[in-house]
C-alpha cells in the first residue's frame, strides 16, 4: 500500500495518563496518507501487551487522515475508556446513559475477579472504502499486517503472537474489520464487529467467511455487538443466525443505543476494549 521509499515518522508520544499516545506519519499509499495513532500503556519495562487495531467509521475516512486517526482516542472517547476500565466499578455516566444493568454487572464481576491488563490499541486511518468491492479492502488488509503490524512489535512493547493480535470495528470499520479478520484468520487471536455496516441480505456470506475462518483457526475469537437503534441491527442479527446455522460459536451482543458517537463513546468503546483484552491476554 505504501510507495516503497517512504519513511516512517514517528513521534515518541505524549503522556495522557496511564496511556501515551503516538502519532505515525508513514508516507502515501494507494488509500492516501497513512496516518496511525498508537496508544501505549505506561507500564514497567518488560511488560508486553496484546495488540488490537480498532478501525473508525465512515465519519473519520471522509475527515482529513490525520484528524480521522484521531477517531477512537479523541472522537470516541476511548483514552477516556481506558482510564476508566482500570478503575471499575463502571457506571451507567461511562456508558453515556446506554448501559443495561445486567451487562455492566458482568463487566464488573469479571473486572473485580481480574483487573483490565492493558492493550496496545493501534488506530490506523481508513479511507472511505467501497464495501462492495473486496480489492480495496485486501489492499488495506495488507498495509495493516505486512506494513503497520511489523512496526507495531518492533516499536512498542507488543506481544508478538497472533493470538495476542486482534482486530475490530465500528459501521464501516467494524465490516471491513471482519472482512481483513475472516481473510486472514490465521494472523489474529480475536475478530470483532461493532454496529459492522453488514446488510441483511449478506448475512449468509458473512457467516461462511466465518466458518472457513474458524476452519483454518478453530481458536479465533469472535464477537458481534448491535444495538437496539443500529441501522444494520438486522444484518447482523442475520450474520449472527448464519454462524449459529453453521456452527461457529461467536459472541453475539444486543444493547442500548443509537448508531452514532454517543453510542461510540459509551457501550462501544467498553466493549472493544473489554472483549478484546479478556479473549488476547489468554487468561
Amino acid at each position: 500500500m505504501l510507495d516503497a521509499g517512504a519513511d516512517a515518522s514517528l513521534d515518541p508520544g505524549e503522556l495522557h495518563g496511564s496511556v501515551r499516545l503516538q502519532r505515525w506519519s508513514l508516507g502515501v499509499g494507494d488509500g492516501g496518507p497513512a496516518e496511525v495513532v498508537v496508544l501505549v500503556p505506561e507500564g514497567p519495562k518488560d511488560a508486553r501487551y496484546p495488540v488490537v487495531f480498532a478501525l473508525h467509521g465512515r465519519g473519520e475516512a471522509v475527515k482529513e487522515p490525520k484528524e480521522g486517526a484521531m477517531g477512537w482516542p479523541r472522537d470516541y472517547a476511548l483514552l477516556q475508556a481506558i482510564e476508566r476500565i482500570q478503575k471499575p466499578p463502571i457506571t451507567d455516566k461511562d456508558y453515556q446513559g446506554l448501559s443495561e444493568p445486567v451487562r455492566l454487572g458482568q463487566i464488573n464481576a469479571a473486572l473485580a475477579a481480574r483487573a483490565y491488563a492493558g492493550l496496545i490499541v493501534v488506530c490506523p486511518y481508513m479511507p472511505d472504502i467501497d464495501l462492495r468491492k473486496d480489492a480495496p479492502q485486501r489492499s488495506y488488509g495488507r498495509f495493516l499486517l505486512d506494513t503497520l503490524l511489523p512496526l507495531v512489535r518492533e516499536r512498542t512493547p507488543a506481544r508478538a503472537t497472533a493470538e495476542a493480535t486482534g482486530i475490530d470495528g465500528v459501521s464501516l470499520g467494524g465490516a471491513i474489520a471482519m472482512f481483513v479478520g475472516f481473510e486472514n484468520p490465521q494472523a489474529f487471536g480475536c475478530v470483532g464487529g461493532l454496529q459492522p455496516a453488514i446488510q441483511a441480505a449478506d448475512g449468509g456470506l458473512w457467516a461462511s467467511r466465518a466458518a472457513k475462518a474458524r476452519e483454518k483457526n478453530p481458536k479465533l475469537g469472535i464477537r458481534l455487538l448491535t444495538s437496539t437503534k443500529d441501522y444494520f441491527r438486522d444484518g447482523i442479527y442475520e450474520a449472527s443466525r448464519g454462524m449459529r446455522r453453521l456452527n461457529v460459536a461467536h459472541t453475539f451482543l444486543d444493547v442500548p443505543g443509537p448508531h452514532d458517537y454517543i453510542f461510540n463513546r459509551g457501550p462501544g468503546a467498553y466493549e472493544l476494549l473489554f472483549q478484546q483484552e479478556r479473549v488476547l491476554a489468554g487468561r
